[in-house]
């Protein structure tokens, strides 16, 4: 028997990637190579008029250009990306508009033309040859100036877009104590260090690709869908992905370009995008305008709760930032509103970003609970014990294993809240104002069917297998923690085999789901193996697997297994996660900018696999944390769609610089309800809340109340 899960393993890729080993997408060599580079729209709206490829023809080098005027037809997937959908096997196809199929243009950068040339260096200078008339149309670009066009989607992920218990507003009206105020969050891009790539190869009728995917399986679908091939047909393939936050989920019109790019010039072709090309295409986090209105008893128990407004969306197909969808359960009150709207832009279908929703939606939130304390003159964390619910509004389900505030305790001791000035600009070192900050954090439990196989080897080897991917969350090290334990063998026999859609399928990896889903599912297969030996042992010794196999004349044993969230327990218990974040700020008063001085969190996530993963991801999600209260945003300009912090040169994300001390503790209590590993996400909760207890320490110190991210130093002086 092992004991493997809990423990810090080091990453089982850290050596290859520090040494340079590792491949990604890009880095792939295949035979006879080709080189694309697509030609992006300058405009937003419009049709092309003309479109001149002579030039860029006549080039050295050059194969092929590929306009709409001749490329080869695709099919259009069955599904676009849509999670309130329960479509069996999705392709996530972010969005309906196809690659070079017709003169329409949508959103500025669309791809409009490609060029394929011997080198990378030839195709880029020939793209920069062709030459395109447009018929432009004024775009829709200002969020906040088509809020008046903005409409009900048909769902908000799976869930209802309104809901109403009681008359909130009449509930509002007439309570001791009210706050009602506008919160803002803006645009904000992924910027994953890989750029993303594709690869593609045709072998005959049969499709190889290798792309920077969290979703081969979905990769798959599409190509196969487009080009009207059996699955069987295709193979993806996505072994190293840096990075992707939410990005690389969605399956963008570029996988495609490049399939139809490599049949129509019958060679190997690989596209890189450009930073600005992912800017452009490749999703952001939709910009939010949020109305949050509390009121409460002079108690401070809440009377009514009201959480609604507007999110941004392509022009082409509906998606939803789900702002709302954790205000549903987080606090107790009788009256409760929650509603949203979206707003059609000309800009490229948005993508999830760490914590979809969430994010954004528990700024606006616990800013407003913060901003309800102060007007109660009651402490934020006191605010929170009286609301407690016993059960999940809304629901009225169960909590599986809710703890917040034990979290909020845990975190107020090690943090030093009792220190905290009540009054606002009490405190003052220098020119610097200290403020203390405190903000709720929750995340949901998700999953979807995920298989995983196990293969137990006569010369001691076990090979566990899914096509789940490895983008930084660490799965290709936990999911050998939990074979190990399964088994009873040493971490090193297991090998995992992942990121290639012909393995046993996974959905896409995100949403904190891959290790408790895919861990789950390796567990169950593990331990079938495990039983079949047993069975071949008969009344023998079964620990030694690699002696009971050859006994038995066999090679190996095999076994499969489906793990998936259970729904009868769905019907009854609320499984999130919860966690309370702790801020320290100093604030110049002299110049306005804002240092994350201190920051603590506490968090009850289920059993921790890996405690030095699940400290990464705490962590890491914090820092974003603070990008998304501090620097990170972008604009577009309302003349031609055109993004105007296209490159990490204007778009700003923290640096170690701008990071001190982060401390990220936990429960580590199991939540055997949730699954079979008692274990939960870790990789978005710590971002959920992060920017609201910024703000809020930024209010303490400065008496400035801040709801338009990010927090400058123009908005304090």
């Amino acid at each position: 028997m092992t004991n493997v899960v809990g423990k810090e393993i080091v990453r089982a890729d850290a050596l290859l990637k520090v040494t340079g080993a590792a491949r990604y997408s890009a880095e792939i060599p295949i035979a006879k190579m080709a080189y694309a580079v697509f030609v992006g729209s300058k405009i937003a709206k419009g049709k092309i008029l003309k479109i001149e490829t002579k030039a860029a023809e006549s080039a050295g080098g050059v194969l092929m250009v590929l306009t709409h005027e001749n490329a080869m037809r695709i099919k259009k997937p069955a599904d676009i990306f849509d999670p309130g959908k329960k479509v069996e096997k999705p392709t996530n196809t972010a969005t309906s508009v196809l690659p070079l199929q017709s003169n329409e243009i949508f959103f500025r950068g669309q791809a409009i033309a490609a060029v394929v040339a011997e080198t990378y260096e030839q195709a880029r200078y020939a793209a920069a040859l062709v030459k395109i008339e447009y018929i432009e149309d004024p775009p829709a670009v200002d969020f906040l100036k088509n809020i008046k066009n903005a409409v009900v989607p048909e769902s908000l992920w799976g869930e209802p877009p309104t809901t109403i218990e009681g008359d909130p507003e009449n509930a509002l009206k007439t309570a001791a104590i009210k706050i009602d105020e506008i919160y803002h969050t803006p645009l904000e891009n992924h910027h994953a260090m890989e750029m993303q790539s594709t690869s593609a190869e045709w072998r005959g009728d049969e499709l190889v690709v290798y792309d920077t995917t969290r979703f081969v399986q979905g990769v798959k679908r599409m190509l196969a869908q487009s080009f009207d091939l059996v699955e069987e047909k295709v193979r993806v393939r996505a072994e190293f992905v840096g990075g992707a936050f939410g990005s690389k989920g969605m399956v963008r019109p570029h996988v495609a370009l490049v399939a139809m790019c490599a049949k129509q010039v019958n060679r190997p072709v690989k596209l890189v995008l450009t930073r600005r090309q992912m800017t452009e295409t490749s999703g952001h986090r939709p910009e939010t305008r949020q109305r949050v209105a509390l009121g409460a008893g002079k108690d401070g128990k809440l009377t009514a709760i009201i959480h609604e407004g507007e999110s941004s969306c392509s022009a082409t197909d509906p998606f939803v930032e789900p702002f709302t969808i954790q205000t549903h359960g987080l606090y107790a009150a009788p009256h409760r509103k929650l509603a949203q709207r979206i707003v059609y832009l000309n800009v490229a279908q948005p993508a999830p970003m760490r914590a979809p929703g969430e994010a954004s939606g528990m700024f606006a939130l616990e800013s407003a609970m913060d901003e309800l304390a102060f007007k109660l003159k009651i402490d934020p964390l006191e605010l929170r014990r009286i609301n407690e619910p016993a059960k999940e509004p809304v629901t009225n389900k169960e909590f599986s294993c809710r703890r917040l505030i034990q979290c909020i305790d845990k975190g107020a001791e090690a943090f030093g809240w009792s220190k905290r000035n009540v009054q606002a600009e009490a405190r003052r070192e220098g020119n610097n104002l200290i403020g203390y900050g405190f903000a709720a954090s929750v995340y949901p439990l998700k999953g979807n069917p995920t298989e995983a196989s196990c293969r137990i080897y006569a010369d001691g080897r076990v090979v566990v297998q899914s096509s789940t991917h490895d983008f930084g969350n660490g799965i290709s090290t936990s999911a050998r923690q939990i074979a190990a334990d399964a088994l009873g063998v040493g971490y090193e026999k297991i090998k995992f085999e992942y990121a290639d859609s012909s393995l046993p399928p996974a959905p896409m990896t995100g949403g904190s789901t891959a290790t408790m889903w895919v861990g789950t599912a390796i567990k169950k297969a593990c331990e079938q193996a495990k039983a079949q030996v047993a069975a071949l042992a008969g009344n023998e010794n079964a620990a030694d697997y690699a002696t009971v196999l050859k006994k038995s004349n066999r090679k190996f044993v095999e076994a499969r297994a489906e793990a998936k969230p259970d729904a009868e327990k769905k019907k009854k218990y609320a499984m999130d996660s919860y966690g309370a974040h702790f801020c320290e700020v100093a604030v110049d008063a002299v110049i306005g900018t804002v240092t994350v001085r201190r920051f603590t969190s506490v968090y009850n996530c289920g059993r921790i696999i890996n405690p030095k993963l699940a400290h990464s991801q705490f962590v890491s999600s914090i820092v974003w944390g603070i990008g998304m209260a501090l620097m990170e945003y972008n604009l577009l300009d309302a003349r031609n769609g055109k993004w105007i912090h296209a490159d990490l040169n204007d778009y700003h994300v923290p640096t170690f610089a701008d990071i001190t001390r982060i401390e990220a503790l936990w429960l580590d209590e199991p939540d055997e309800i949730a699954n079979p590993l008692g274990a939960k996400g870790v990789g978005e909760i710590g971002i959920v809340g992060a920017a609201a207890a910024i703000a809020n320490a930024v209010f303490n110190a400065t008496g400035k109340r801040i709801r338009d991210l990010p927090i400058t130093p123009d908005q304090l002086l």
